[in-house]
């Protein structure tokens, strides 16, 4: 009979793990020094020294809930996964000026611990590190390739925490570090740390037309800083009196958000908050034939609907999100001025909402183009195709051909 092979304790598999981690340092380690020009220093380093080297490196990167945060478990699994994934495809300069390319990962795990140890380390504690300093000054003393990898860092963190937050529930935000845990006195764990941030936003009640309805403060999650919490003076709104340059608090309805999402359908979810925050940061408002004040939202500095807002007991609110084509619109007016399209109308023929004009016929129609572009949304036509979502299983249609047949030629060519 066949002998079965003992089954590996799980000592032995952590032995056996302990082992490749270690070869696995030391083969980065080589490939770093090679391409930085500096094969030979390996050679020249006593094996003590790589011992210690490798009990001092930088370790993966660590995410925790920060101290007082109280973070879903699964959601720290899945920040660690997001930002790890990133760091192995970003790339930057070995050191600055050099033509050769490393992945931020291999930047903060090998070429930081190369920089630690020199630097922390006194020539004389091991042979030849005089002189394997001198041949590793120019990686050693390049702070500005470290500015870079820190900025690149906050940058992905920062698409981490828009990403993963939500105004309805909670908004996240990560500020990056370095973490030290002794766990004796010849095992010392250093890690590219990161703490991780949430807050859930505040919500009220505003009484509007005889009915209490809720509201929910609007922020952003910035990196490093945490939550900017939009603030609006009403002379930005087109408003003036006595306190017209105090800025006020900004809450938002989740009907107002439900809009949003519906409206602009083809985007993902983290590109349109962006927008929303610059929206609010940059002010243009105008208020429409009833007095409402309406601030423009816009993708890319282009403008593809309203957020319709009021101030009401010291607040600003925004109580609901308009497509550019709504009736209520300056361009929806416009729009009906030159076609007689209704409401009803613009819903039949599915161009109440952006994916219309981004993933079908009507951008390459040069007639039924110019109707849209006539009534002040020629920015619809003008958004980077890029930014489309993939997973947001919009489909191609046909719309300008329907408006040809409902409108009729001579209908059309009159509006222009």
């Amino acid at each position: 009979m066949p002998k079965h092979k003992k089954k590996k304790n799980l000592y032995q598999l952590q032995k056996i793990a302990k082992a490749h981690n270690k070869n696995e340092f030391f083969r980065k380690l080589q490939f770093v020094l090679n391409d930085a020009g500096c094969k030979h220093v390996y050679e020249m380093m006593p094996a003590k020294m790589l011992e210690a080297m490798y009990i001092l490196r930088y370790q993966p990167l660590k995410v925790t809930a920060a101290e007082g945060q109280s973070v879903n478990p699964n959601m720290l699994k899945e920040i660690k996964s997001l930002i790890s994934g990133a760091q192995k495809k970003m790339i930057l300069p070995l050191v600055t000026g050099s033509s050769v390319n490393i992945s931020l990962e291999t930047f903060y795990t090998i070429v930081l611990s190369i920089k630690s140890f020199m630097n922390a380390t006194d020539e004389d504690e091991f042979p030849n590190l005089k002189e394997i300093k001198q041949e590793l000054a120019v990686l050693i003393n390049d702070e500005e390739t470290e500015e870079l990898a820190y900025k690149m860092q906050s940058q992905l963190i920062e698409i981490m925490g828009i990403a993963l937050s939500n105004l309805n529930s909670q908004l996240y935000w990560g500020k990056q570090g370095i973490k030290i845990i002794d766990k004796s006195d010849i095992n010392v764990n250093v890690y590219n740390n990161l703490e991780i941030y949430c807050i859930t936003p505040e919500k009220i009640n505003i009484v509007i037309e005889g009915k209490s309805r809720p509201a929910i403060r609007a922020g952003f999650p910035f990196a490093e800083t945490g939550i900017h919490w939009f603030t609006v003076k009403p002379s930005s709104l087109g408003i003036q009196n006595a306190f017209s340059e105090l800025p006020l608090d900004v809450y938002i309805q989740s009907h107002a958000l439900q809009r949003l999402y519906e409206r602009i359908d083809c985007i993902r979810e983290s590109i349109i908050y962006t927008c929303l925050f610059n929206s609010l940061v940059i002010i243009k408002a105008q208020k429409d034939t009833n007095g409402n004040i309406l601030i423009e939202f816009r993708i890319d500095e282009k403008k593809v609907g309203y957020f319709r807002a009021d101030i009401i007991n010291g607040i600003i609110v925004i109580r609901t999100f308009l497509f550019i084509l709504n009736t209520s619109t300056p361009e929806g007016e416009k729009l009906k001025e030159i076609t007689g399209l209704s409401k009803r109308d613009e819903k039949y023929l599915s161009i109440d909402k952006l994916s219309s004009f981004m993933t079908s016929d009507i951008r390459n129609n040069k007639e039924i183009k110019k109707i849209f572009v006539n009534a002040g949304c020629s920015g619809l036509f003008e958004i980077d195709e890029s930014l489309i979502s993939k997973s947001s299983n919009i489909k191609e249609h046909s719309p300008a051909m329907m408006l040809f047949q409902y409108l009729g030629l001579n209908k059309i060519t009159k509006g222009l």
